[in-house]
């Protein structure tokens, strides 16, 4: 019985051992077979689109309209991408691979390849031309099909690309596209509810919705841009923020950044390619507090006895209140209040820590830390009386009943009483130099630091602002860069970087280009705006001496200027490398020196236009 006994278990155990195996194996084919499905279910949500935004983020990115610069030309469109796929398995391997090679320039051997997947469905080709398309079309391939979605492309690619920002599943996640998520669901009366402007339809408009301009000008914003990629490229480790601005509008002509990323494949780089470095909060330049700290004591007492008196006289009298509310003003105690960055959290007070004997300098509340974006809008304030425009890109929309709206550009602020900046005024006109076209030209230079987790990293910070003209600017070039803290001497001129001396190569230039407005044509009709004359400060001509002559360095000779616009006097002056004195708008009429005299290099000219 025993032995009966033990020959029944032996039995029972194999077959529950051969139960367990059956099951296993059937649970095993199901786990297969559905994760064959899921990759496939995942590939075929892939080609509908849904791992790439789906269905919302293609009705969103409908919505928005073109975006352009001030003279209409394009900075962000719409497009619909096309790419081609095939079932493999449906298709004729043998007839896909050899017809549609050479339709899709693609060797028949490649797409062998990627028929032989062991994936259904696979992309043979992505973002096909409409003439490729065409073609695909025509072959009428069995199990070969196309793919339509929309998408966000960038034309100027690189360029103001920290401006414009990007789009991510139809929703903007930085720059312009960022802050035009709010105004694509605002209604006419909303905008005009919020201070908006109705102008009568335009270019702009192009019969489509929710097109947004732009104060940037592509041609300065491409001399900002090799400005800043001729710096880089001379300059290991460094980074650069530029920005040309309108002083009393706020008006953002240009802003470029080293390194810049492209838009159209912004996935493929770090978030710090995506920073702009005008919002990040730096050590404010002890030259900076200094002035702010002076002209803080004014205000107070302003604000105390109803006088302004010198700054030496009022050096000991403080008071923390006014101060405090002199900061709020200057928006140095504000986040960013842009409509070209959006950075949450960034406030002045937050940043790095300056290494340096200054930091032991006690000025009272004077902040220790701001962005270059806030100390460049508070310099400008000072500079036109007191009075803070908030910097912006965005100024018309198309909205959807097809109206042109412009945009109210922000609420301008008194910062400072007008008698106290006419003081300040004459602070900073102490502290510049005199630059190209009547300029003022303000450059520091400091070390700071960050506490970084493997110990303490040094910047090289140098920053400069260029008031054009100095006595009533109408333009704001500012300029800051951060290089590695030990930055050598430039091999070819044995001297240290400077900032001033590398913006005052763009500067007549860029000027000229927003004087004529940038599209005017040869030309200018008397209809045509008058502007401000940007003079040369007056130097005397320095001849050489009898006993010198070997310093006496000829440009060339002066060409016949008359009947010509300001823009082809300028080119026809560009290799003559003279100090340039702009009167008035329109033709050349007069011109000293005349026509045929050889010209001295760095020697003043006089032009005096008038319309035609």
């Amino acid at each position: 019985m025993g032995k009966r006994s033990r020959l029944r278990s032996r039995r029972k155990v194999n077959g529950r051992l051969i139960g367990i195996l059956v099951l296993a194996g059937i649970f095993l084919s199901m786990g297969l077979y559905f994760l064959k499905a899921s990759v496939n279910g995942d590939n075929d949500g892939f080609l509908a689109g849904e791992l790439d935004g789906g269905k919302d983020a293609t009705g969103l990115l409908a919505e928005r309209g073109e975006i352009l610069d001030r003279n209409f030309k394009k900075l962000a469109i719409t497009l619909e991408k096309v790419s081609v796929y095939a079932d493999v398995r449906d298709v004729d391997k043998d007839e896909v691979s050899e017809k549609l090679a050479p339709v899709l320039d693609k060797s028949s051997e490649d797409l062998r390849h990627l028929l032989d997947s062991e994936q259904y469905k696979v992309w043979l080709a992505k973002n096909i031309s409409q003439q490729k398309e065409e073609k695909v079309n025509k072959l009428n391939l069995r199990g070969v099909y196309l793919h339509k979605k929309m998408v966000r492309y960038y034309p100027q690619k690189h360029s103001a690309a920290h401006v414009i920002g990007v789009v991510g599943k139809g929703l903007g996640l930085a720059g312009v596209e960022h802050a035009y998520n709010t105004l694509l669901n605002k209604s006419g009366a909303t905008l005009l509810d919020q201070g908006a402007e109705l102008l009568p339809k335009d270019e702009a408009a192009r019969n489509l919705d929710q097109n947004l301009v732009l104060t940037i000008d592509l041609k300065i914003q491409k001399m900002l841009d090799s400005f800043v990629n001729e710096l880089g490229q001379n300059h290991n480790d460094i980074r650069i923020g530029v920005m040309l601005m309108e002083s009393r509008s706020g008006k953002i002509i240009g802003q470029a950044s080293y390194p810049s990323f492209d838009p159209n494949s912004f996935h493929e780089v770090g978030r710090a390619e995506h920073r702009n470095i005008l919002a990040e909060p730096v050590r404010i330049p002890p030259e900076i507090r200094k002035l702010l700290w002076d002209v803080s004591l004014l205000q107070g007492s302003f604000e105390k006895d109803d006088l302004v008196l010198p700054w030496s006289v009022v050096a000991n009298r403080r008071d923390i209140g006014s101060q405090l509310r002199m900061w709020d003003n200057l928006g140095l105690n504000d986040p960013l209040d842009t409509d070209f960055i959006n950075v949450d959290g960034v406030v002045p007070g937050q940043g790095q820590t300056l290494k340096s004997d200054e930091s032991n300098v006690y000025y009272d509340s004077v902040a220790e830390t701001a962005t270059p974006l806030h100390l460049a809008a508070a310099i400008n304030s000072l500079s036109l009386g007191g009075v803070r425009p908030v910097p912006h890109v965005i100024d018309r929309i198309v909205g959807k009943d097809g109206q042109t709206y412009k945009l109210p550009p922000g609420k301008t602020k008194q910062a400072v009483e007008t008698q106290v900046a006419a003081e300040a005024r004459n602070l900073l006109a102490a502290q510049v130099k005199p630059g190209p076209l009547a300029s003022g030209q303000l450059e520091t230079s400091f070390l700071s630091y960050m506490e970084l987790p493997e110990g303490r990293r040094y910047f090289n910070n140098k920053m400069m602002f260029s008031l054009i003209p100095q006595e009533k600017p109408e333009l704001m070039l500012f300029v800051f860069t951060q290089l590695p803290p030990l930055t050598p001497p430039s091999v070819e001129t044995k001297s240290k970087f400077s900032l001033s001396e590398s913006a005052n190569k763009i500067t007549i230039p860029m000027v000229a280009m927003q004087k004529v407005m940038s599209n005017l044509s040869d030309m200018m009709s008397v209809e045509e705006k008058s502007e401000m004359n940007f003079e040369m400060q007056e130097k005397p001509i320095e001849y050489a001496s009898e006993t010198e002559p070997e310093k006496l360095e000829l440009a060339g000779t002066m060409p016949d200027l008359r009947g010509f616009s300001l823009r082809k006097s300028l080119r026809l002056l560009g290799e003559l490398k003279l100090e340039i004195q702009i009167n008035g708008t329109g033709v050349v009429v007069e011109q000293e020196p005349a026509a045929g005299r050889l010209v001295q290099a760095n020697s003043l000219c006089r032009l005096l236009l008038k319309p035609h």
